[in-house]
C-alpha cells in the first residue's frame, strides 16, 4: 500500500557549504549526517574527510544562517569555482543517497501501517493519505487525526522527528480526499484568500485540481446555470476550452463584481445575469467564478457560453 513512498529532499537538505576561519582557502562541505569534506585550491589538490557526529551535522544544518562558533561564513553555490563545483555536485549526489537510505531504513523499521495500527489500538482514529494535492503543500504522505490527547500529541511529535518531515501531520477536521486519486485536499480555509483546490462533480464526489481535466463535463453539469455555486479561479483555462468566456463590457474586458460588507459591494448573481441579458443578443449558459477573496468581501465574474440552437426540421 505504501510502495509509492518517496523521500523528498532538496540539495540544501543534504549538504551545506561553509568556511572555517582556522582553515583559510578551504571550502568545507558539511553533509546532513555529519560528514565533512574539506578541499583546498585546485593546484594543491588537498582533499580529506573529517567526520563529525550526526548531531553536530544537524546543528550546522539548522543554525548555519546564524552565528555558530567556528563557522566563518556560509558559501553560496554560485560563488564556487569550477573545481569546487565539481566536488559539490559529487557530494550532493552521495549525500542524497545516504540521506535517502537513512530514511528508508527508518521506514522499514516502523511503517505507516505500524503507526496506524497503534492509533487504532489506543482507541483513536486517523486518516491516511498517500499524497497531498493542495496548492502550496508538498506532495507527500499525510496522517490526519485529533492530536490533542496526550498520547496522540506525543505520537505526532515522534512522527515528525522520526521520519524527518517526510510524512505530513495535520488535523483530521481540516482535510478530505479526492474521489479520484485519494490525495489530501483542504476542506477548511487556512487564510482569508484561500480557495478550494477541488470542485464538485456529483452530489457526493469532489475532484482535486490535478484530476479535474478528466471530469470537466461533470463539472459543467454541476455548476452551469446555478446561482448558488461558483468555480474557483484556477479552473478558468479548462472552462474556456469548453467555450465559456468572461462577460465583456464596454469599458472592461471582463466584467467584475463585488459582494461584501462595504458600501457598494452589493452585487448579486441575479444582477450579473440581468446585465448579461442586456448586453448579449442571444441565449447563453453561464458559470460564476470567484476571482479573489478577502476578509470581508469576494470578487467574482460571470462566464458565458452561447447556447446552440437546434434547427427546426
Amino acid at each position: 500500500m505504501y510502495e509509492d513512498f518517496k523521500v523528498k529532499a532538496s540539495e540544501k537538505d543534504c549538504i551545506v557549504i561553509v568556511r572555517f576561519p582556522m582553515v583559510d582557502n578551504f571550502v568545507t562541505f558539511v553533509t546532513w549526517d555529519g560528514l565533512q569534506f574539506m578541499i583546498g585550491p585546485p593546484e594543491k589538490e588537498v582533499k580529506f574527510y573529517q567526520p563529525i557526529t550526526p548531531a553536530q551535522g544537524r546543528t550546522v544544518f539548522t543554525y548555519c544562517q546564524q552565528h555558530i562558533p567556528g563557522v566563518k561564513e556560509v558559501v553560496e553555490v554560485e560563488e564556487l569555482n569550477p573545481y569546487e563545483m565539481a566536488i559539490y555536485q559529487t557530494e550532493v549526489s552521495e549525500a542524497y543517497t545516504r540521506y535517502e537510505n537513512h530514511i528508508k531504513s527508518l521506514w522499514e523499521r516502523v511503517s505507516i501501517s505500524d503507526v496506524l495500527d497503534y492509533i487504532d489500538r489506543i482507541g483513536e482514529y486517523a486518516d491516511f493519505y498517500n499524497g497531498v494535492a493542495e496548492q502550496g503543500y508538498d506532495d507527500k504522505p499525510m496522517i490526519c487525526a485529533n492530536w490533542n490527547p496526550p498520547k496522540m500529541k506525543r505520537l505526532g511529535d515522534w512522527i515528525e522527528k522520526f521520519y524527518h518531515g517526510n510524512i505530513e501531520v495535520d488535523w483530521s477536521d481540516e482535510w478530505m480526499s479526492c474521489s479520484d486519486c485519494g490525495k489530501a485536499i483542504r476542506e477548511q480555509a487556512d487564510s482569508y484568500g484561500w480557495e478550494p483546490s477541488w470542485v464538485w462533480v456529483s452530489d457526493c464526489e469532489i475532484i482535486c485540481r490535478d484530476c479535474v481535466h478528466e471530469y470537466m463535463d461533470e463539472v459543467i453539469e454541476q455548476y452551469a446555470n446555478q446561482t448558488n455555486k461558483a468555480v474557483p479561479s484556477w479552473i478558468q483555462e479548462q472552462v474556456e476550452k469548453l467555450g465559456f468566456k468572461c462577460l465583456e463590457t464596454d469599458d472592461d474586458y471582463c466584467a467584475r463584481f463585488e459582494t461584501g460588507f462595504h458600501r457598494g459591494q452589493d452585487d448579486t448573481p441575479e444582477k450579473a445575469i440581468k446585465l448579461a441579458k442586456e448586453i448579449l443578443p442571444y441565449k447563453f449558459d453561464y458559470l460564476f467564478m470567484i476571482t479573489s477573496r478577502g476578509q470581508f468581501d469576494i470578487n467574482w465574474t460571470i462566464l458565458i457560453r452561447k447556447q446552440e440552437v437546434e434547427e427546426e426540421v
